[in-house]
């Protein structure tokens, strides 16, 4: 699974214009790194907004299943979610910058 999100990263990353691999893996190991810390803060906010909705959903007397598949995604994918667009904006910004300085 981790290849696959990183090929699909890359490719995405390569519509913006050439990027070499040492490049795309920096951008990658930047993104993770600043995740890292945040990481454990943000499930538990996920978690907690969460609780905050079953709480009222079940103070209205309203079903809570349907809140199982969007916690799991989103404390499960989120991270992924936060390093692939990290890593898409530094690139894209990274290209815009390049076009307007001379080689």
């Amino acid at each position: 699974m981790a290849l696959a999100f990183h090929t699909a990263l890359y490719i995405d990353c390569v519509r913006h214009g050439p990027l070499p691999a040492g490049e795309f893996l920096l951008a990658v190991a930047e993104a993770f790194m600043r995740l890292m810390p945040l990481c454990p803060l943000l499930s538990v906010l996920i978690g907690a907004s969460f609780l905050v909705v079953a709480q009222v959903c079940e103070t209205l007397n309203l079903p809570t299943a349907w809140l199982n598949w969007p916690i799991y995604y989103c404390t499960l994918y989120g991270p992924c979610a936060f390093v692939y667009v990290n890593v898409k904006l530094s690139v894209k910004a990274a290209a815009s910058t390049k076009k307007f300085l001379p080689v």
